[in-house]
């Protein structure tokens, strides 16, 4: 696995180990940033890394900005210059994980922002599967989603992810992969970072809007590679029970991609492996996010071209520390 050497701080391009903070800085007391996980796929035929679905990621982080009142920040041009460039310049020929992070930065100590300037980092890395499974164990957490009067879901905040945290350690001390979260109501809401699909009667359901979830664009891409599968999709409340008699159930995120579950609760679901719906979904995915559906190959974003530039042949950001190692 390839280590990167650049990162991208407040617009600059700088070494890796130079992307650092100061102490005082407001996000790291109080969570007080939006962030998007964006994930791009090498295609070794082509030579070609392939971004998936940038456009609508970038938008939401710009978005989501305004929601936590940001006053200032990067444009979505900005950060889409700033991730093709840096891309290019770290030259990774595996698939790679893309973070960019707008924050609020070193000031006084108080909750409300005054002093603090808004600042973003841009951080690219290779990762291959983020489970490391095709098929994982759930377990419903005792922790309850965070709901919609409390902080917005819907929103990709750091300091909303503490939730995500807790649930996703209690899991793992239990002996689990994963957990599913409930609303405060008990109707099931989703993974601790990845949204949920449930397989009854050769049909997919999936927690609507309203019930606490991220509107994940990887849920918007399965209902739509679904759809074009001929099968049945359904946004709608589900219960708990519901999903212990499901027939099959699957994980989505950027991160996580597609992934099975096999057991929730130490109950079996299905015969315990990937199911045929979730198959063919996942298989579809798969050739979506490698350019090979001509129908979504305006959702990527292709990095290199014939071959990556040489860092030295495009300098987009002021250097900062030009020497190599």
């Amino acid at each position: 696995m390839t280590s990167p050497r650049y990162a991208v701080l407040d617009g600059e391009i700088v070494r890796w180990e130079k992307a650092t903070v100061h102490a005082s800085t407001h996000a790291l007391h109080y969570g007080t940033g939006v962030f998007e996980g964006v994930r791009a796929y090498y295609a070794p035929e082509e030579a070609e890394l392939h971004v998936w679905e940038l456009d609508a990621h970038l938008e939401r982080l710009v978005r989501n900005m305004g929601v936590l009142e940001f006053r200032e920040g990067p444009t979505k041009d900005q950060l889409w210059d700033a991730t093709v460039k840096l891309l290019r310049a770290n030259g990774f020929r595996e698939d790679t994980y893309i973070r960019p992070l707008v924050f609020l930065g070193e000031g006084t100590i108080r909750v409300r922002p005054q002093t603090q300037r808004t600042r973003w980092v841009l951080l690219t890395v290779p990762l291959g599967s983020y489970l490391g499974k095709k098929v994982v164990s759930c377990m419903v957490s005792s922790w309850t989603r965070l709901s919609n009067n409390m902080l917005p879901p819907a929103a990709k905040i750091s300091g909303c992810y503490v939730n995500s945290l807790l649930a996703s350690l209690e899991a793992a001390r239990a002996g689990y992969d994963e957990a599913i979260l409930l609303t405060k109501e008990g109707t099931v809401s989703e993974g601790s970072v990845e949204n949920i699909f449930l397989v009854r009667r050769k049909k997919l359901y999936t927690p609507s809007v309203s019930e606490d979830i991220l509107e994940g664009i990887t849920r918007g891409n399965v209902m739509d590679l679904a759809k074009d599968l001929g099968l049945s999709v359904e946004e709608r409340r589900i219960a708990r029970s519901e999903l212990y008699h499901a027939d099959e159930i699957f994980l989505c995120g950027t991160g996580a991609g597609i992934v099975a579950v096999g057991e929730v609760d130490g109950r079996q679901i299905g015969d315990g492996d990937v199911g045929p719906l979730t198959r063919q979904v996942i298989e579809q995915y798969d050739l979506a996010v490698h350019g090979k559906l001509v129908k979504y190959r305006n959702r990527l974003t292709s990095i290199y071209g014939t071959a990556p530039l040489p860092l030295e042949a495009e300098r987009p950001f002021r250097e900062t520390d030009p020497a190599e190692p």
